[in-house]
């Protein structure tokens, strides 16, 4: 969880050096967070949006999806909450699950 004056999806293509280390150091926490717990799904939530992340290999690889924000809603449209249901779905499929 993050609030958005510090992170935000959109700075992963700002022209300001400052803005993409920021982008990157919140990736780089929850893929560290994700090692440490064996996960291969994760997310990064602001007040303003839900971004959620892959782990794709144990190289610091990720897959990091569009931006939902909590403005979202409306026949067709994810919304923040339907976006966490469905990485929880993921996250428990299959044989990967283990408590």
């Amino acid at each position: 969880m993050k609030v958005s004056w510090k992170w935000r999806s959109d700075y992963r293509h700002s022209q300001n050096p400052f803005f993409q280390e920021q982008y990157k150091q919140v990736l780089s926490q929850v893929n560290f967070y994700m090692g440490q717990h064996k996960a291969r799904h994760g997310f990064v939530l602001t007040d303003t949006e839900l971004v959620g992340v892959k782990r794709l290999d144990t190289n610091g690889r990720l897959a990091v999806s569009l931006a939902i924000p909590w403005t979202a809603g409306g026949h067709g449209q994810l919304t923040v909450l339907m976006g966490i249901w469905y990485l929880g779905m993921l996250a428990a499929e299959g044989t990967n699950w283990t408590l």
